[in-house]
């Protein structure tokens, strides 16, 4: 970084001398003689010494009959104050989908003075070059915050609720009781197809995923004062889900994106179907929040089946997004 105030760079005699050496180049070759007046090429010019002339510069002797010009070089120091643009750093958030930007610190430019040596043989201006800089004040970087996660725009609700409940409906006949599983046979072809309770499906994509799982009452129980307010065979009500249908078993939820205090995307699309590794079919149709695993998967269960028996904690299976009508 540049330290304020000014930063003085050494005069370049050599290089003047290049620029006088052409233009002579070019006046001698017309016949004509110079007299070259101007500073040393030796002085510094902010050292205020006076302009001696050189001695006259010909490539022949000068004929009486020739005419003779002066060329008067000399430098002329202008300075000016000139903008220092900020920078913009980006900083990537896999919690926010892509195309979210977000300026967390707005960018704002600096300011420096900068003196130019403009190099001049009479009325021709030969070069300008930066004789010193100095920093008034230093810029200060932007920083947004910019998503990576590829999600699916909720769009509007009746778009996609209608969806969500008629996928349910086609799987829910499917699904097999069977503990905590909702399947009693599966296994991977190896073809991109898997089988569950001899039924054959397409997988279009297959990953591994954290699962978690919820209760259908978690929070109407939440809401109501707890569990200890619903002793053990009190029935309890569903509570609905993001899309509308009640959660159950064959009900998943996707992480959700949130901007401007609205759900704007969800990381994978409602309605889509799903078959999860010791869990079974499902239909994503619910959204969770939990920022620091956007990839999870968490499965609902009936009334009381996770409050009261299934305690599954956090689990790695492969989950398989299935080709549906």
């Amino acid at each position: 970084m540049m330290k304020k105030g000014p930063k003085s760079r050494a005069f370049d005699p050599p290089r003047i001398a290049l620029r006088l050496a052409v233009l002579l180049s070019v006046l001698l070759s017309a016949g004509s003689a110079v007299l070259l007046s101007g500073p040393s090429p030796d002085a510094d010019p902010s050292s205020g010494a006076p302009r001696t002339p050189t001695s006259a510069i010909s490539a022949d002797p000068v004929p009486a009959s020739s005419d003779v010009q002066v060329a008067d070089f000399r430098m002329d120091l202008t300075t000016v104050e000139e903008t220092i643009a900020y920078e913009t750093v980006k900083r990537s958030d896999p919690t926010m989908r892509v195309g979210f930007v977000q300026v967390l610190r707005k960018g704002v430019d600096g300011l420096r003075t900068t003196t130019y040596a403009d190099l001049r043989v009479g009325s021709l201006q030969l070069d300008r070059v930066v004789y010193s800089t100095g920093v008034l004040k230093d810029p200060v970087a932007e920083i947004l915050r910019v998503g990576t996660t590829s999600s699916t725009a909720i769009g509007s609700w009746s778009t996609w609720a209608g969806r969500v409940a008629e996928r349910y409906r086609q799987i829910a006949a499917l699904l097999e009781t069977n503990g905590s599983l909702n399947y009693r046979s599966f296994s991977d072809n190896g073809d991109g197809t898997i089988t569950v309770d001899g039924r054959t499906y397409t997988a279009t994509a297959v990953t591994k995923r954290n699962l978690t799982c919820y209760d259908a009452a978690e929070w109407y129980v939440t809401s109501h004062g707890g569990l200890a307010n619903f002793p053990a065979g009190t029935p309890i009500p569903y509570s609905d889900t993001f899309s509308g249908i009640p959660a159950r078993r064959g009900v998943v939820a996707t992480y959700a994106f949130k901007e401007n205090g609205k759900w704007v995307a969800t990381r994978l699309p409602m309605g889509t179907v799903v078959f999860v590794e010791d869990y079974g079919l499902a239909v994503v149709g619910d959204i969770h929040h939990v920022t620091s695993d956007i990839e999870r998967i968490d499965c609902s269960y009936d009334p009381r089946e996770v409050l009261d028996t299934y305690h599954l904690g956090v689990r790695k299976r492969r989950v398989y997004i299935l080709a549906w009508p």
